[in-house]
């Protein structure tokens, strides 16, 4: 109900969609173990209880269902937020060379036609380029130009048919970037859309000094923390909302790919799910983690979406590397009625 009336979710509500799964479990457990002694003598307890763990397992058990095409993939498209292959994290702002060969052995050992990658500079993006074998277009978050800055990339394969024929770096608000990529591979042409929507300013650690005030009794830091999510569930929607509008003028079909620092059940996913197909929900197997918060709690916010009208899903993969602290989503998509 949250996700279908509002985009713009309070901020509370905001940070509950982004854990619910573990939230709801844990009140469906806690429901279960108070009620355990009772739930043979009485059917008025028994439904609640029984109702609550069935909605459960059947809203996030979606996740273990595939609804594949039957075919081979016409078109692989694959997302990777890749931290920056360390650079921010050297003291000489240069790559780090471990992370640098994982990436290049991850990108050799697929079929992965397209790419969209974020969090790279030009300068790291060239390096990669030159040993994989890719044609990119990239820009950086606030479009500087600057070749040492951060931002995001889509790349064909050299060995791939598919080719990268038109592109365009478009506006985010409040001053970010995205990228617009036209392909071909001399039979269909498809666009694909790079995104990576505003992140969430908390942590774990953050989470703990919240909770611990809020045990003494003061919320300061909490209401603080409360507003600032609320504040960035509205900037994304704003963000989405400028990405549909420009969809909505193309007359070729799209595949929109990136970090969306949100995960499932947030009301943007509700949105695109209108329209395209979240491809790991529609043929992967599994919760499909793509980033541990802090490294402690998993999390699904990197997504490939394919136009439902236009495509049908193959097959999806989740990666499995540590070359970056997020992992790579793949989908092959195939044209509809093919």
């Amino acid at each position: 109900a949250y996700a279908g009336a509002d985009l713009r979710p309070s901020g509370w509500l905001a940070a509950v969609s982004m854990v619910l799964p573990y939230i709801y479990f844990a009140f469906a457990l806690l429901a279960l173990v108070i009620s355990f002694p009772h739930l043979r003598d009485s059917w008025y307890i028994r439904i609640p209880v029984l109702s609550v763990w069935a909605f459960g397992l059947l809203w996030w058990g979606r996740y273990f269902v595939s609804w594949t095409a039957e075919g081979s993939p016409e078109l692989n498209v694959a997302t990777w937020n890749l931290g920056r292959i360390g650079e921010h994290r050297s003291l000489s702002k240069d790559v780090d060379p471990e992370r640098l060969q994982c990436v290049i052995d991850e990108l050799q050992a697929g079929d992965v036609d397209v790419w969209v990658f974020l969090e790279i500079s030009q300068r790291a993006l060239e390096t990669l380029g030159n040993n994989v074998g890719l044609n990119c277009n990239h820009t950086d978050y606030f479009g500087t130009g600057a070749s040492v800055r951060g931002g995001l990339a889509i790349c064909t394969r050299n060995a791939s048919p598919w080719r990268i024929t038109r592109a365009k770096d478009l506006p985010l608000p409040p001053g970010w970037r995205y990228i617009f990529v036209e392909i071909d591979n001399g039979e269909r042409i498809a666009n694909v859309l790079g995104i990576h929507l505003s992140p969430f300013e908390w942590s774990k650690r953050s989470i703990q000094r919240a909770t611990s005030e809020l045990a003494r009794g003061r919320s300061e830091l909490a209401e603080t923390l409360v507003e600032g999510v609320e504040h960035n569930a509205a900037n994304q929607a704003r963000q989405l909302d400028r990405v549909l509008t420009v969809i909505s003028n193309f007359k070729d079909p799209t595949i929109l790919a990136g970090d969306f620092n949100r995960t499932s059940d947030a009301a943007v996913h509700w949105r695109l799910r209108q329209d395209f197909w979240d491809t790991w929900l529609r043929a992967g197997w599994g919760f499909g983690t793509t980033y541990w918060l802090d490294n402690w709690l998993p999390l699904r916010i990197d997504y490939v979406y394919a136009d439902q009208k236009a495509f049908d899903v193959v097959d999806a993969a989740v990666g499995t590397s540590k070359c970056s602290d997020h992992q790579f989503v793949r989908a092959g998509v195939k044209w509809s009625g093919e």
